[in-house]
């Protein structure tokens, strides 16, 4: 389940104010009195995320002919770069069978295509890649699964990665 969107404060001096478009949310999910926890959380930069869409699409461009089929757009790359990395939740299911496995795994797929299956002994492991949006993933972790995956993309297609960030048009 998705983590609800953080309701934006302003500090004015005596206290934090709900900013006029999460006044009913704040309303809604606090209760004058209470104590809360409050504490900041650092924005990422879109020039950041830029870039890593950009380096993604450049390597997806330059993926060998034998990844064709098992990854067809940037974001079946990006998606199963970050299961390669960890940055995965993982269900399994125990089947009867492998036939029955393979059978859960197609309706997996179809369900979410960009889902990671394996099966073993009647037993099906989904492999779904963690959200990166800044929802669920803040600045410093948004980084390390970004610094994972493009380094292992990099590795992946034997390119330096200093030279796909020239590529993809970004040098940071």
């Amino acid at each position: 389940m998705a983590k609800p969107s953080p309701i934006l404060f302003e500090w004015n001096g005596v206290g934090m104010v709900p900013r006029p478009m999460y006044r009913d949310r704040a309303d809604a999910e606090f209760v004058k009195g209470e104590v809360y926890r409050l504490q900041p959380i650092e924005f990422r930069s879109k020039k950041s995320e830029r870039h890593y869409f950009a380096v993604i699409r450049e390597v997806w461009k330059n993926l060998p002919d034998h990844y064709a089929d098992q990854i067809p757009s940037v974001e079946h790359l990006r998606k199963w770069a970050l299961i390669r990395c960890g940055y995965f939740d993982l269900d399994e299911v125990a089947c009867a069978s492998n036939d029955d496995a393979i059978k859960v795994a197609r309706i997996k797929k179809s369900a979410d295509e960009y889902v990671v299956t394996s099966i073993n002994d009647g037993v099906i492991r989904i492999y779904t890649a963690q959200s990166q949006s800044a929802q669920n993933m803040g600045k410093d972790e948004f980084q390390k699964s970004k610094d994972a995956v493009l380094n292992y993309l990099a590795a992946l297609i034997d390119t330096p990665l200093d030279d796909l960030k020239k590529n993809a048009g970004h040098e940071t």
